[in-house]
């Protein structure tokens, strides 16, 4: 997307891909549940309905393999993170979910 606003022109161009690239500052206090989550993820596979959702069982083997204690408003933002995830990635025949 950055070589995108390099190579634009156009000012109603630039406005709209400095739109798409504006985001919030990452929220550093919570790090620790995006690494947290990623963990998690990259352990899961993908189904022909796109990727599988991180299970219970799966927080709770992280939970203890790792010997971290989560709140239940932490392992909800574990949850929304993935399903955001898995919104956002497309199934393996191409579709949307």
């Amino acid at each position: 997307m950055e070589g995108l606003l390099k190579r634009a022109r156009k000012p109603e161009k630039i406005a709209e891909y400095e739109a798409e690239l504006a985001v919030p500052p990452f929220p550093v206090p919570l790090a620790y549940l995006w690494r947290a989550f990623w963990r998690l993820r990259r352990r899961k596979g993908a189904g022909m309905s796109g990727r599988e959702p991180i299970e219970w069982a799966d927080l709770v083997a992280y939970l203890a393999l790792t010997k971290t204690t989560l709140t239940p408003w932490e392992i909800e933002v574990i949850e929304d993170l993935d399903d955001l995830y898995r919104a956002a990635t497309p199934t393996i025949g191409g579709g949307e979910e």
